[in-house]
């Protein structure tokens, strides 16, 4: 399902809420930390993040709020939240935007409209929001 683990340096109520809406598993100790990771498909709060409860394959996101979320939703099965790269100028999409998927697909999202454009790796998000 989730393809992507990452944590951040902070622990944001806001970030909270918006991880809730991605289907994860939320850990009932969030507010106990200072570290919010996401492992597989589990949301949970962390002292600290090291090799017992991070995998080595995991981005740190800093305290880049907006990176972390970017990341926290990437998944195979849904494009919900998921940011899309635009491939070319068409209708309101200007080529290179970065466009954040509001629906369960991104077809579903443009309306039926055949606009070219795929989701954004890892690397892609990590240089679009450093």
């Amino acid at each position: 399902m989730f393809t992507q683990d990452c944590f951040v340096h902070g622990n944001d109520r806001l970030l909270v809420h918006f991880i809730i809406q991605t289907d994860r598993k939320i850990d009932s100790n969030i507010d106990d930390w200072n570290y919010l990771a996401c492992i597989g498909d589990e949301f949970k709060s962390i002292p600290i993040p090291d090799k017992f409860n991070i995998s080595n394959t995991a981005i740190d996101c800093g305290e880049d709020l907006n990176l972390f979320a970017a990341m926290a939703v990437l998944r195979e099965d849904n494009d919900y939240l998921q940011f899309f790269v635009i491939g070319e100028n068409k209708e309101n999409y200007k080529k290179g935007e970065y466009i954040q998927c509001r629906k369960a697909k991104w077809e579903e999202f443009t309306n039926g409209a055949k606009i070219l454009a795929h989701k954004a790796t890892v690397e892609e998000l990590i240089e679009h929001f450093k």
